[in-house]
């Protein structure tokens, strides 16, 4: 089930790069010939954000609602369209978030689209 970000951290993400998600299933031969399909009828997109997050509080409350809502990743979270729609999406986070620098410290935080 999808939760909610935390109404204590901003959502002012930046310097998105965006990825397709592998989706060919290839298949060999001994004859050395290849066969490709799909594995899902539509790829998904993979994001990679930035986040600023601006006092030690504001991460520590990010910390709190990743280990005990989003449950380390376990549960998605809703968001809005990273691809600037004005409507929200339900994404999964792929990645433990990495962070960098003191106050404000930068986030990078990895979204599948679910």
């Amino acid at each position: 089930m999808a939760v909610e970000w935390s109404a204590d951290v901003n959502q002012k993400f930046y310097g998105m790069t965006r990825t397709t998600e592998e989706n060919i299933i290839t298949t060999k031969f001994e004859s050395g010939r290849e066969r490709t399909r799909l594995k899902n009828s539509e790829a998904k997109m993979v994001f990679s954000v930035q986040l600023d997050i601006a006092t030690r509080a504001e991460e520590r409350i990010f910390w709190d609602w990743y280990n005990n809502t989003l449950l380390s990743r376990a549960e998605t979270v809703f968001l809005p369209d990273f691809l600037g729609g004005r409507t929200r999406k339900e994404y999964r986070m792929t990645e433990e978030p990495s962070g960098e620098g003191i106050e404000p410290k930068t986030l990078t935080l990895t979204f599948k689209e679910v």
